[in-house]
């Protein structure tokens, strides 16, 4: 607050590594996003030098923040910037806070890529085309099982005509083999009866003679 008070004042601010950056930061934002101090700011002739102020002041906790991180993830404190270093222990420095800021980097995009999921989930519109999309899964699986279940019957409706046309073939097929059994028979008895007229006729001429 008291950094605040001398930004608002045009006194110079300066941020130290002991401080909690965090706390910090949030109490700097929350006083630049004050809507009654923003907008007493702004009627101030010197607005654009204190905005300048408070946003520098903020970038300046903001970098002590992320050494603070970094020195996290290396498992120990990095010697002090004023602190001249031995060149290859600069060199060797440099590579684990490479690979330190690496590791920084990834868990800062995970946690940002959780909060806008978590933002996008309370969003009213994305609410809205959640279900939505929900409705017209469910409406896809309906119309899924009604298309099975309508090409099952025709299925059924199929081999059953199937079956009712075999069967009728059938039954015609036996008719007709039976109709040609018959009049064999009966061509079969003509043919006797012919004969034995026949047969009949000549005896009796032979005894006329």
């Amino acid at each position: 607050m008291t950094e605040n008070m001398a930004m608002l004042k045009q006194e110079p601010v300066k941020a130290f590594m002991y401080q909690d950056h965090e706390a910090h930061i949030q109490v700097h934002m929350a006083a630049m996003e004050d809507p009654k101090l923003r907008q007493i700011v702004g009627q101030s002739p010197f607005a654009p030098a204190i905005q300048a102020a408070m946003a520098t002041h903020v970038t300046e906790h903001v970098a002590m923040q992320y050494r603070v991180e970094i020195q996290k993830n290396l498992g120990v404190e990095m010697p002090s910037m004023d602190t001249d270093l031995p060149e290859d222990a600069e060199v060797e420095l440099s590579r684990l806070t490479a690979m330190a800021a690496d590791k920084l980097l990834k868990k800062d995009q995970a946690e940002a890529k959780q909060k806008e999921n978590q933002r996008q989930q309370n969003d009213p519109l994305t609410q809205i085309q959640q279900k939505e999309l929900a409705i017209k899964e469910q409406e896809l699986k309906h119309k899924i099982n009604f298309d099975s279940g309508k090409l099952q019957l025709e299925a059924a409706k199929l081999e059953s005509e199937n079956k009712r046309v075999s069967a009728q073939i059938g039954l015609k097929a036996g008719i007709e083999l039976s109709q040609a059994e018959a009049k064999t028979k009966k061509e079969g008895v003509d043919l006797s009866l012919n004969v034995a007229k026949t047969l009949l006729n000549t005896e009796m001429s032979e005894r006329d003679n």
